[in-house]
């Protein structure tokens, strides 16, 4: 992958937890490879930074006046 190995993973139902989301939103993102994922035999990991990610380019900023 390029990265460091300390590199923090988290599962579907766990991104789908910080999200406010459900983990079949999460799967379905990673089948259609919207988000990074690491496929670990049938076990699914999305890097804890992809979430974040996800997070801050659905970020709408405030509108300040």
């Amino acid at each position: 992958m390029g990265k460091s190995s300390n590199q923090r993973f988290v599962t579907c139902r766990g991104a789908a937890e910080m999200t406010d989301t459900k983990e079949p939103t999460w799967r379905k993102w990673v089948a259609e490879r919207r988000v990074t994922s690491v496929k670990l035999g049938r076990s699914v990991r999305i890097p804890l930074s992809e979430v974040e990610r996800f997070i801050a380019e659905g970020t709408i900023p405030a509108d300040r006046r």
